[in-house]
C-alpha cells in the first residue's frame, strides 16, 4: 500500500552550521545561509548521538516578535523513498528511530502561516459561557483564521473546565502550544514550504535506549566506517539496518 508517512522517524545530522533559525520560514532559507555539513562530519555527529543515547534539544525558532519556541529536537516521518528531498538542506546522514520510542516523547508540529497567527496565539482566559455560544455558531466553512481562533478558544475552555487538572489557559498558549507551531508559508514550489517535511518535536533533550534505533543511512563512501562502528557495539547495535544513500536514490 502506498504510504505518505513512515513508521520510522528520521533525524538528519548534516544541517548547515551557523543557521539563524529565527530567519528561516522555508527550506530555501536554509541553503541561502549555508551548505549542509560534509558527510564525514555528519557521520561523526551521528556517532556521538548514538554513543550518548541523547538527541540534543538545541534549536529554537521565532514565532513572532518577542515570542520564540523553547529548545527542541526533531524528527521526520517521511517515507524512505522521500528522504532525498531532505538532503539539500540537512545532508545525507540520518538516524532512523522506531515508532514506539518517538510516540512516547514527540508530537507533530502545526504548520501555521503568519496570517493565521492572531487566531492561534490566544492570550488570557475566556468566559466558557461565551465559548459555548461560539461553538454552536462556528462551522467548518468559516474563514480559516476564524475557525482556528474558535477551536483554540474551545480547547482552552475545556482545559479550564477540567475538574481533575488546574490549567491556566494563558500558560497553555504561552508555553506548550507555542513549541508546536512551525511558522511557514504554503507553496507548491520545492523549497517553498516546510509542510512536506512532516516534522515531529520533543522539547528539550531526548534520551533514548539503544533499542530505539532501527536504521542508519550514510553515503556509500562511509559504509565501511559505519559497518565497523556498528560491529564494535553491543548486540542491539548489530541489529541496526545500514543503508547506503545511493540505494535509496536509485530505488
Amino acid at each position: 500500500m502506498q504510504r505518505y508517512y513512515s513508521n520510522l522517524y528520521w533525524h538528519f545530522t548534516g544541517s548547515p552550521t551557523g543557521i539563524d533559525w529565527h530567519r528561516v520560514s522555508k527550506p530555501a532559507d536554509i541553503i541561502a545561509q549555508g551548505e549542509p555539513k560534509p558527510a564525514a562530519t555528519a557521520f561523526d555527529i551521528a556517532v556521538k548521538i548514538l554513543d550518548s543515547g541523547t538527541l540534543r534539544g538545541s534549536c529554537t525558532e521565532r514565532i513572532t516578535d518577542g515570542l520564540k519556541t523553547d529548545r527542541f529536537c526533531c524528527v521526520t516521518d517521511i517515507p524512505l523513498k522521500d528522504l532525498p528531498s531532505h538532503a539539500p538542506y540537512y545532508g545525507r546522514v540520518a538516524i532512523g528511530f522506531r515508532a514506539a520510542a518517538i510516540h512516547e516523547s514527540f508530537v507533530p508540529v502545526l504548520y501555521v502561516p503568519v496570517r493565521v497567527l492572531p487566531g492561534v496565539l490566544v492570550p488570557g482566559k475566556v468566559d466558557p459561557r461565551l465559548l459555548s455560544q461560539l461553538g454552536d455558531a462556528l462551522e467548518d466553512d468559516s474563514p480559516g483564521w476564524a475557525y482556528v481562533y474558535g477551536q483554540q478558544l474551545l480547547m482552552e475552555a475545556r482545559l479550564q473546565a477540567a475538574p481533575t487538572r488546574a490549567v491556566d489557559a494563558s500558560q497553555v498558549a504561552a508555553t506548550f502550544a507555542k513549541n508546536l507551531l512551525k511558522i511557514t508559508q504554503f507553496s507548491t514550489d520545492p523549497g517553498g514550504s516546510f509542510y512536506p517535511e512532516r516534522e515531529w518535536r520533543h522539547v528539550g533533550d531526548f534520551h533514548f535506549e539503544p533499542s530505539a534505533v532501527a536504521a542508519l543511512v550514510v553515503p556509500e563512501e562511509l559504509l565501511p566506517a559505519a559497518r565497523n562502528y556498528l560491529a564494535a557495539q553491543h548486540d542491539h547495535a548489530r541489529s541496526v539496518s545500514l543503508l547506503a544513500w545511493e540505494v535509496i536514490e536509485q530505488a
